[in-house]
């Protein structure tokens, strides 16, 4: 019974180790190709699913702060400001997406504020942090390819060609 809980602790690890573990590798890359990814790769109830399965991964109190609703409010409603911006998809890099969503999380839910303050980003995360960071960076990743795959107002804000979507 022990070795499966080790087991299931190290699969729920691997790949925010391995995404950090290859942070020098991946920071610089641009964050949109990660969106085009996942609207390529996933449907739409699977991006739900995926987006769901991410905020499970939050302590209970901090899942209610990021759910989804009709009235986006708090952090949905503070990433948003990038699907309005074209300037943001151009520029930014994984790790400017990271920190962004990091910053949003913090002025928008007291659980990051009082979790991320005085983290050394990302050379001394511990292995919850590590696990946390990444589901908040997955679980956005994913809402901006749902919305991408619901608005091609989004897709041209993103930069996001419809012929991409159906290849």
């Amino acid at each position: 019974m022990i070795k499966k809980v080790e087991e299931s602790d190290e699969r729920r690890n691997k790949v925010p180790n391995d995404f950090f573990g290859n942070w020098k590798n991946v920071r610089e890359l641009p964050y949109k190709i990660n969106v085009e990814k996942q609207v390529r790769k996933l449907k739409e109830i699977t991006l739900i699913n995926a987006i769901r399965f991410e905020q499970l991964l939050f302590p209970e109190h901090v899942q209610k702060d990021l759910e989804i609703s009709q009235n986006h409010y708090g952090y949905w409603l503070g990433v948003q400001s990038a699907l309005k911006d074209p300037e943001w998809w151009v520029k930014s890099k994984i790790k400017d997406a990271l920190k962004f969503f990091l910053q949003v999380a913090k002025d928008n839910i007291k659980y990051f504020r009082d979790h991320y303050n005085d983290q050394v980003f990302p050379e001394k995360l511990s292995q919850k942090n590590r696990n946390e960071l990444f589901a908040l960076y997955q679980m956005t990743t994913l809402f901006f390819a749902w919305s991408a795959q619901r608005e091609r107002k989004l897709r041209v804000v993103m930069g996001i060609r419809k012929s991409f979507l159906f290849k």
